[in-house]
């Protein structure tokens, strides 16, 4: 019998929880169990989520920070980081312009009002801002005070720092020596912290969709599954249209080549 990958878990997972959210939702409110299935769900679900978000930032640094400073073996290396920045600039502005397209054609979350999002979403004020002021405030958010980035959970932020620190790495070349094996060292700590919280994956997926199931509106999930078809389709058309045709306007190299072939145009 062939072992089943973690994202077929993970759909068994998905497909277990809405139908226990629905049997929850049957049974009703006044039902003691359901209700006490309710409330260990959102405890599960909650854990897991707090998990993902502890280790999110760590993690985003260390990976990019070991990525780009381990480039400091290549012939090129100058080359290479230079061309690092500016692709992440590039693909992450494409990235901003196609959300804010995609955000404002198919008007997503248009009557979500889902009590998930309400503890996210109790300090957020929104605000309606030009097209250079949106500019402006998204390049001030790029460069932040990396501790104060970390604390807050500002991924982009990080990041930038991240390159930057990589870059840096790579330039000090042997001066950084140790640092870059410390950060190779902390890496392969997260990701074995990684590989803890991914056993539970299965369990707390599970848990989120039951709790959504059995707390919202069943009619919700057409909006929802809408929001998601739109984010998934978004996040495709990015990864296997945009950033090809940045590849082959940059370099001539369509995604077709072998990474051998690419290697030769360093």
């Amino acid at each position: 019998m062939p072992k089943l990958s973690l994202n077929t878990w993970m759909l068994l997972g998905a497909l277990a929880g809405v139908a226990l959210g629905v049997a929850f939702n049957i049974l009703g409110a006044e039902s003691g169990f359901a209700e006490t299935g309710v409330y260990l769900c959102g405890v599960v679900g909650g854990v897991f989520v707090d998990l993902l978000k502890m280790i999110l930032i760590p993690l985003v640094f260390t990976s990019i920070a070991v990525g780009i400073a381990n480039l400091a073996a290549h012939d090129s290396m100058h080359r290479v980081w230079k061309s690092t920045l500016a692709y992440f600039l590039t693909a992450t502005a494409l990235a901003t312009l196609l959300g804010l397209f995609t955000t404002n054609v198919f008007k997503l979350g248009a009557g979500l009002n889902l009590s998930l999002f309400r503890e996210s979403m109790s300090h957020f004020e929104a605000q309606k801002l030009s097209l250079s002021e949106f500019f402006t405030q998204f390049i001030h958010g790029l460069f932040m005070n990396p501790l104060a980035a970390m604390a807050q959970g500002q991924v982009l932020a990080t990041v930038v720092f991240a390159l930057f620190f990589g870059i840096a790495l790579v330039v000090c070349g042997e001066k950084s020596r140790r640092v870059s094996n410390l950060l190779n060292e902390l890496l392969e700590i997260i990701m074995q912290i990684v590989s803890w919280i991914m056993m539970i994956a299965l369990v707390g997926v599970l848990a989120l969709l039951a709790k959504l199931t059995a707390t919202e509106n069943l009619a919700l999930f057409a909006s929802l599954a809408k929001f998601v078809t739109v984010i998934l389709g978004g996040t495709l058309f990015h990864g296997l249209v945009v950033l090809p045709l940045l590849l082959l306007l940059v370099t001539g190299v369509g995604p077709g080549f072998s990474f051998a072939e690419r290697a030769k145009l360093w």
